[in-house]
């Protein structure tokens, strides 16, 4: 019974309001209120930012001041800068700045709903009861896919024979990998030559190097098995006319199908901007390692004439002066020969 009556007196209060209000542009005489956020959809695909603001705006749109109650949803995230009330004027609107954390949803990939919701509490300092009033709004957290790949080491640089073998490789636990999408990727090797230039993605060695049989261009790597390991064994030319210098530079194959999607082919269309094409390359998660191929000079040396590097401009002497000695060496040879033949007699 009382609670009836208590209902008809809002009631009759809430209609007086309606005859004595002036004319305003809040023209609601029962409770209401309304939530509206500066956006609806927040997109992240740096999963490192865990931190994203926006602003929401709480309205009473009635004739009268109301008391609202003010509850965030997080579904896992943290949401701050929500308080748990306010009283708004009639007609007041009030922004209020949100932070939304997003380090619990971890490797998250979709779509995850958050939601501010407000009600209302009291009217006119009369508690609302039956005669409440809510609202919210929601905003979609779009994880996005993404990719961040950081090689650590890389072995198999250093100085060669010509005709050895280089092995170039990673070692165990030596490639890091965040993402949200399983699966794989695939890891090349490319030898270039020093001050030069290579843009071929089908042609990842200078012309008179090969893979061994066994080695294959692109290295299959499972994401989720940090124990895979990466190696490329590659033959050297057996003859080069000079001492070679260069880099193996290993990266990692990725095309975009679109912004914020990647997408793992050994087949991809490769943007050449962003394959390494020197050995100065700044391509991000390419590692770089330093190669030379020596020249082997033993029997060139040997039988050399001229040259700083040759046995006998090793030993000062130069082209002109090689007729004086010789004749000299096969004059004294000659008198020795003389010399064993006269004793013998």
């Amino acid at each position: 019974m009382k609670k009836s009556v208590f209902s008809i007196s809002i009631c009759i209060f809430l209609s007086s309001l309606s005859i004595l209000a002036p004319t305003t542009s809040a023209q609601n005489i029962f409770p209401a209120v309304s939530v509206d956020c500066d956006v609806d959809v927040i997109e992240i695909i740096d999963y490192s930012y865990t931190s994203h603001n926006t602003f929401c705006t709480i309205e009473n749109p009635t004739v009268y001041s109301e008391e609202i109650k003010l509850v965030a949803l997080g579904n896992g995230t943290a949401i701050n800068g929500v308080p748990e009330s306010i009283t708004l004027a009639a007609g007041e609107s009030m922004n209020i700045d949100i932070e939304i954390n997003t380090e619990g949803f971890g490797g998250a990939l979709g779509i995850r709903n958050i939601s501010i919701n407000a009600e209302v509490t009291q009217a006119a300092g009369i508690p609302a009861g039956i005669f409440g009033a809510e609202d919210s709004a929601i905003i979609s957290l779009d994880f996005l896919e993404y990719l961040e790949i950081y090689i650590r080491e890389v072995q198999g640089g250093g100085q060669y024979d010509e005709g050895e073998e280089i092995v170039i490789s990673i070692p165990e636990d030596q490639i890091e990998i965040w993402t949200n999408k399983p699966g794989s990727i695939y890891i090349r090797a490319h030898l270039i030559e020093e001050n030069k230039n290579s843009n071929d993605p089908n042609s990842p060695l200078p012309e008179g190097f090969e893979f061994s049989q066994a080695t294959v261009n692109s290295c299959w790597y499972m994401i989720t098995n940090s124990d895979d390991t990466c190696s490329w064994t590659v033959l050297t030319p057996q003859d080069i006319d000079e001492d070679w210098n260069g880099c193996a530079v290993v990266y990692v194959i990725t095309s975009w199908d679109s912004p914020g999607s990647p997408t793992f082919d050994e087949n991809a269309n490769f943007d050449l901007a962003e394959m390494p094409t020197s050995c100065n390359t700044n391509v991000y998660g390419a590692e770089v390692v330093d190669i030379s191929i020596e020249k082997d000079k033993g029997v060139e040396n040997l039988i050399s004439i001229g040259g700083n590097d040759s046995f006998i401009g090793q030993l000062g002497i130069t082209e002109d002066q090689l007729p004086i000695i010789g004749g000299s060496i096969l004059i004294v040879f000659t008198i020795l020969i003389a010399f064993v033949i006269i004793r013998r007699r």
